[in-house]
């Protein structure tokens, strides 16, 4: 059941974006009237005001007030921010192909980006997920799960995985310490030490981020990626970061002495899945409308 109080509060937001949009766009008909008197005809940088002008119309019309009723949302942002994002994510869509969202998908991107303003990379998603679903040549690939996991990742996760998604396969390891000592070398087994190692750098250094793991099994619980420890990748040069990445390196010097090596990894592959690749043609890589590379089977073995 809607709050009667929020809806009165939303409807109030709504009116003053109306009003305040209305304001804007006389004050830049008045610069197209200046320009077609000065010069008998609109100049390029007058021809693309008045499609900035046309976009935000339809934004306004198709978009922000049959979405503006929604509860939740953050005012000062919609007011002053949101149709011009919007604008600069929809300026090549033609005018006749700006529709208004599912509800399905607008209901939780509009509350997503209400909780995120303070949040650019998650807002941006959300902001992306918004425009193709706003868009009717591309809308269908709009799927109302990715809201839902934007609402499931954090910022520095997102982060990363914009960087994962955008290759369809990575080296991959685990880090093992074998159960065999010095006083005990007939020991059997292992213990983990790190798992869902990748090649992570920061500032093209490498780095160990014990909180990435976490992500990693996200983002396999979200159905983004896959990974395997049975399979690898056909060429070992991919794996050549993993000698001197920092876990391995510390995890030798804290548990291995001269001749007696307890610490070893298995190689596997993290793969993104078609889910996976989706996800980042809508919500990440939407501005070029263009999906993630296919992936490479020939690379596994």
């Amino acid at each position: 059941m809607v709050d009667p109080v929020s809806a009165a509060a939303a409807g109030a937001a709504v009116s003053k974006s109306v009003a305040k949009a209305t304001e804007e766009d006389s004050k830049e008909k008045d610069l197209l009237l200046k320009a077609a008197q000065e010069s008998g005809y609109l100049d390029p940088a007058a021809r693309s005001l008045a499609k900035r002008m046309a976009v935000k119309q339809q934004i306004r019309l198709k978009i922000w007030q049959p979405l503006g009723r929604l509860v939740g949302i953050q005012k000062d942002y919609f007011n002053d921010h949101f149709n011009d994002e919007m604008a600069a994510r929809m300026a090549d869509v033609p005018e006749d192909q700006v529709v208004t969202p599912r509800t399905s998908i607008a209901g939780p991107t509009i509350q997503g980006i209400s909780y995120t303003v303070e949040e650019p990379e998650l807002k941006e998603m959300y902001l992306n997920l918004l425009a193709t679903a706003s868009d009717a040549r591309v809308r269908d690939t709009a799927h109302p799960s990715f809201a839902e996991v934007i609402r499931q990742l954090n910022t520095e996760e997102a982060k990363a995985l914009a960087d994962i998604l955008t290759v369809p396969l990575h080296a991959i390891i685990e880090v093992h310490l074998n159960s065999a000592r010095a006083e005990d070398p007939t020991a059997q087994g292992f213990s983990d030490v790190a798992t869902h190692v990748l090649d992570w750098r920061e500032e093209g250094r490498q780095v160990h981020v014990p909180v990435n793991a976490m992500y990693v099994d996200n983002w396999i619980r979200l159905g983004l990626v896959n990974v395997s420890y049975i399979t690898t990748l056909t060429d070992p040069a991919l794996y050549a970061w993993a000698e001197t990445t920092p876990i391995v390196v510390d995890s030798r010097k804290q548990y291995e002495t001269e001749g007696f090596t307890r610490i070893d990894y298995q190689k596997g592959v993290l793969q993104v899945t078609n889910f996976g690749q989706k996800f980042h043609e809508v919500v990440i890589a939407s501005g070029t409308r263009e999906p993630a590379p296919a992936a490479q089977e020939a690379d596994i073995e």
